[in-house]
């Protein structure tokens, strides 16, 4: 891609579009990409709390947060939000689930990582594509 760039103002008018589409791609791609983990974690732990008496309120409570910025960067978090019909916190049944209970033979079931790895690929060719859509 060739362009034609007079004067210091055109380099800069230049720059700032690349910066502003730059910003809207990251958004979308972390977006798109939140809705991909998501997805997969709802499965892992679904595949993980599938033990005969589990509702099904944790995975439906799981949702992607909106694309947050801080001083590292932006991220999305996927995560449980509020409490089942007994009053229980999901966050409080994620935490449970993923590290046991805390007694010496509490099952462990590590559904992060699982649904992380089945999301990374698929989550890298997402931001790859809209990052090329938006770089044309």
């Amino acid at each position: 891609m060739a362009m034609r760039v007079e004067g210091f103002e055109d380099a800069l008018r230049m720059f700032d579009s690349c910066i502003d589409n730059t910003d809207k791609a990251i958004k979308e791609a972390l977006i798109l990409g939140g809705q991909e983990l998501n997805r997969n974690t709802r499965e892992a732990v679904h595949e993980a709390a599938n033990a005969g008496y589990a509702t099904g309120e944790l995975e439906k409570s799981i949702t992607p947060t909106k694309p947050i910025k801080n001083n590292y960067g932006q991220f999305v978090a996927v995560r449980p939000t509020g409490t089942d019909s007994k009053g229980v916190r999901n966050g409080a049944k994620w935490g449970y689930l993923q590290f046991g209970n805390g007694r010496p033979n509490s099952r462990k079931h590590d559904f992060k990582s699982k649904a992380i790895k089945a999301s990374e690929k698929k989550c890298t060719e997402i931001a790859q594509e809209t990052l090329n859509k938006y770089m044309k």
